[in-house]
């Protein structure tokens, strides 16, 4: 079996990180003849569907726990894992890691300090490098504490931040750290697909997220969809992921009153005046054509941001939407993000939006400046190149 470099992250968001910087890797080792290795990913609360569809080996998956992942965000989510058996996801990821340790010979955790530690305690002491792209925190959202400063410089070779900032002060604190861009915002490129939206019209896009609570934060969404159109004649479309089909979204829609119609090139809900479009595989494509967002997400929140385009959000239901995820994202995201109650705040916030280009662009500005550009994914894996294997190049 060839030698290993291994791919820790938390969940969803995280493993698409590990799989952008590790699919630039691998061209990277493919360019200069180093043949002998493989990617392999490990995903410590998810099913690993991004590095199968990278074409990674998988050492390590699980399932996504009642909480989401979120176990000590509340008490509910907390008995909810501990009922379901989740309290015992990370001993099985660390054991499952263990039995390859040999063959790694480089780890990248690309997540939060307790990922962190679960890869040391599955390498210990077999001297292997392990990196660390530090996905889930910032400091313009909270740094960290002392005890994980401390871990992170004893445990981490390298450190990969998401912002400057955050890199900045690390290293006043003798940690390696550095800010090669921001890699949630590598390969946001829009599909060939015209959205046909009325152009004489603004048009609001809805991000609904993509874990479980995604489908009941649609319905939210829907009913803020549904007050604007009172109010203003507006495009709607959706980003919509494939956790949520269409049959689902259908029957749970149809019990607020909303109808399914097929549409080209996507279908639309309708409820009297209101139509909202339901786009797959068109993220990029919504966040263009928007002028504002509505956005009850995590990274697709930041990506919108990147991208240049205000984004209004309201408590949700889940532990992806509440109010004090909300605040830490709206700190690191800075005016950008528009926090408000819902409905009445989201809907006048949406209208304020539209009706002040000079305002939607100074938000814009500063969600570019704070999320980064992109390009992070392979300038992160050309530093890794360069230290770790270019020696091994033929």
């Amino acid at each position: 079996m060839k030698d290993t470099i291994l791919f820790t992250s938390d969940c969803y968001s995280e493993d698409r990180n590990a799989v952008l910087i590790g699919t630039q890797l691998k061209a990277i080792l493919e360019g200069n003849k180093t043949g002998d290795l493989r990617i392999a990913g490990a995903s410590l609360v998810s099913e690993s569907a991004e590095y199968q569809k990278a074409g990674f080996d998988i050492i390590a998956s699980s399932y996504v726990p009642p909480s989401g992942g979120f176990s000590f965000q509340t008490i509910g989510g907390f008995f909810a894992d501990l009922f379901s058996g989740g309290f015992l996801i990370p001993v099985k990821f660390v054991k499952k890691i263990r039995a390859q340790r040999e063959r790694i010979r480089l780890a990248v955790v690309v997540g939060d300090v307790f990922l962190l530690w679960l890869t040391r305690k599955a390498l210990k002491k077999t001297g292997i490098p392990i990196l660390f792209y530090i996905h889930s925190k910032s400091d313009y959202i909270e740094p960290h504490y002392k005890i994980e400063e401390r871990f992170i410089r004893k445990t981490a070779s390298d450190v990969f931040t998401r912002d400057e900032l955050t890199a900045s002060n690390m290293r006043d604190k003798d940690i390696p750290a550095v800010f090669l861009g921001s890699v949630i915002m590598d390969e946001l490129n829009p599909a060939p697909v015209d959205l046909k939206l009325d152009p004489s019209v603004p048009t609001v896009g809805l991000m609904p997220g993509t874990r479980g609570e995604a489908l009941e934060n649609f319905m939210l969404i829907l009913q803020a969809a549904e007050l604007l159109t009172r109010r203003r004649k507006l495009n709607f479309t959706s980003a919509v992921v494939g956790q949520i089909t269409d049959a689902e979204l259908t029957a749970r829609a149809a019990k607020e009153g909303w109808t399914f119609e097929q549409g080209k090139p996507f279908p639309y809900l309708v409820k009297d005046k209101c139509r909202v479009q339901i786009g797959r595989g068109v993220f990029v494509n919504v966040v263009q054509e928007s002028a504002v967002l509505i956005g009850l997400t995590g990274a697709a929140n930041e990506q919108a941001a990147g991208l240049g385009k205000p984004v209004v959000a309201f408590t949700g239901t889940g532990p992806q939407t509440t109010k004090r995820r909300f605040e830490e994202q709206q700190r690191l995201m800075g005016d950008s993000l528009v926090f408000t109650e819902f409905p009445d705040g989201a809907v006048n916030a949406v209208l304020s939006l539209l009706d002040n280009e000079a305002e939607r662009t100074r938000r814009g500005k500063i969600g570019m400046e704070h999320i980064g550009p992109s390009g992070g994914a392979k300038r992160i894996a050309q530093y890794i190149f360069e230290k770790y294997f270019k020696n091994d190049s033929k």
